[in-house]
């Protein structure tokens, strides 16, 4: 199992709502008129690279919960590109560095589906 850090907090995980409905609704494009959620790709035709980075994203900078947001991140886009069938062919610790530097705002949301296309193969 990939993993970002250690261990995993065993008490009190509960999520922030109002930071995880924010980030879910930003993802799903909700209160942009369809023609800019059109041009932004928050409808049809996202690629499951850009669908994960989304979730990577925001889960990673939005923090809804009180830890390992980085774990739930890393997951989040893995189980993202199997649905869409695809597989991470990199080691953990680059998937790990590239979740924290999409966390530290030194990678855009885009380079990092860019990275998760150019890491990804079919299974």
């Amino acid at each position: 199992m990939l993993r970002a850090r250690g261990r995993v907090r065993e008490t009190g995980w509960y999520a922030d709502e109002t930071r995880l409905k924010k980030l879910l609704a930003r993802i799903r494009g909700d209160g942009e008129k369809d023609e800019t959620a059109a041009q932004n790709g928050n409808r049809n035709g996202k690629t499951p690279f850009r669908i994960a980075a989304a979730y990577g994203a925001g889960l990673v900078r939005e923090r809804p919960f009180p830890g390992n947001n980085l774990d739930v991140a890393l997951m989040a886009a893995y189980v993202i590109l199997r649905l869409g069938g695809f597989s991470l062919a990199t080691t953990e610790e680059e998937a790990v560095a590239a979740m924290r530097a999409l966390g530290k705002e030194e990678i855009s949301e885009d380079a990092f589906a860019g990275w998760l296309e150019k890491n990804s193969r079919k299974p």
